[in-house]
């Protein structure tokens, strides 16, 4: 009797945990995403709309004014940002301190190459609207808790 009672408090449980570990994959999901494109959405829509298409166009970030932390971390070698902006040379500039590497942002010059536009467009064509953060955030919460309440009463 008891084992049974273990086994079915650990079912009961383990439904809870996973429901709530999704809410909170979409939600973790959902904030990535509006950060996303609200830091690296007006970034590529500058760049599209000053026609820096090109190695000669390109632009650093103090130029455009857009010189933020978070937006440099999107830039770096690698990031998926990287798929829609080319920065000159290739690869970000870096000088050592010390003994560590650090990426030279200051002299980077960055563009959107011509091959990549349409797709840039399409990735950040429009501003993002920040309430539908908010509501997609409600809805995965409030999914997860009417799943994690109904899900008990078919175990």
């Amino acid at each position: 009797m008891l084992i049974k009672s273990i086994f079915l408090i650990a079912q009961h449980l383990t439904s809870d945990i996973v429901v709530w570990a999704i809410c909170a994959g979409a939600c973790l999901a959902f904030i990535i995403n509006f950060v996303y494109r609200t830091i690296a959405g007006p970034f590529v829509r500058t760049l599209i709309s000053y026609d820096h298409i090109s190695e000669e166009s390109a632009v650093t970030l103090d130029e455009i004014k857009m010189n933020k932390r978070i937006l440099r971390f999107l830039l770096k070698d690698g990031s998926p940002l990287r798929a829609y902006v080319s920065v000159v040379g290739g690869e970000l500039p870096s000088f050592t301190k010390g003994k560590r590497k650090v990426l030279d942002f200051s002299s980077a010059r960055f563009y959107v190459e011509e091959s990549k536009r349409e797709k840039s467009k399409n990735a950040f064509g429009e501003p993002e609207k920040w309430y539908l953060l908010i509501v997609f955030i409600a809805l995965a919460i409030g999914c997860a808790y009417g799943v994690s309440k109904i899900v008990p009463l078919f175990l």
